[in-house]
């Protein structure tokens, strides 16, 4: 396997370039190609998570993916720096799609949280040029900026300027469930537990229905209990944290597998 980090470079970067961890394949045959998962892990767009980062992209490794992790910039940086380094970290992965054995066609993004608003904020508000996901894998996402809303993830994100116009707008824009549209947004694995107390379960309920309203492809599984960052919901991904290691939880990704190879199945038919 090749590990290697990248930088991801655009405008309005405040605190340097953001990191693409590539972790791939290299012992693949000439004409062979793999499909790939971009991770973006959690932490209230104030940190990074590292529990929904490599361990994350090694279980998709060990499903045949390429696995990318992008370390997306975080406060003090604001929308839409962190949406436009998932863009170009996707045109990278285009860029070497010949060096790395990269199937184009068949690139994911997997989502945590915080992440998992990025992963859909990308898929619905990106710049025409960048590339649209093949799907979109949500684990327990922030969504709504209104009343369910993760309050802190959305003023990190925004920044500090509320109660202007601007503002405002921006809130609206960034409460997911309000803008789905069939065209923008690929196919989505979705899934929560019933009582996470830190991004409820309204959340994914409100995009559920929104997606089935738009006519979006979507798979939903709501685990009837378990706390919130519970990333793979093992020992190697708990991180000493006893309460995040569930084996009850930890089907989630023997459910993601099935679904993930019935899109690669459906694109080659």
């Amino acid at each position: 396997m090749l590990v290697t980090t990248i930088p991801v470079t655009v405008d309005g970067q405040k605190t340097g370039s953001a990191d693409l961890c590539a972790y791939i394949e290299d012992r693949l045959f000439e004409g062979e190609y793999k499909p790939a998962v971009l991770v973006l892990g959690g932490g209230a767009y104030a940190r990074y998570s590292p529990r929904e980062g490599e361990p994350v992209a090694m279980m998709y490794a060990s499903l045949g993916f390429h696995a990318f992790v992008l370390k997306y910039s975080v406060v003090p940086n604001v929308y839409p720096v962190a949406m436009n380094e998932v863009g170009r970290a996707l045109e990278i992965i285009r860029e070497h799609a010949e060096d790395w054995h990269v199937d184009i066609e068949h690139l994911f993004l997997s989502g945590f949280s915080s992440g998992g608003h990025l992963a859909l904020c990308y898929a619905e508000h990106r710049d025409v040029s960048f590339p649209k996901p093949a799907g979109l894998i949500l684990s327990y996402p922030v969504i709504s900026s209104g009343e369910f809303a993760h309050k802190p993830s959305f003023e990190h994100l925004l920044g500090s300027d509320t109660g202007s116009t601007e503002y405002e707008q921006l809130l609206d824009t960034v409460s997911l469930e309000k803008h789905v549209d069939a065209k923008k947004v690929p196919p989505v694995f979705l899934w929560t537990t019933w009582t996470d107390q830190i991004v409820t379960v309204e959340n994914a309920l409100m995009l559920a229905r929104s997606l089935k309203d738009a006519g979006v492809n979507t798979e939903l599984h709501i685990f009837r209990k378990g706390p919130h960052s519970l990333s793979l919901a093992t020992k190697y991904s708990s991180a000493g944290a006893h309460e995040k290691n569930d084996a009850y939880v930890q089907t989630w990704t023997s459910l993601l597998k099935n679904w993930i190879f019935s899109i690669l199945d459906e694109g080659n038919l």
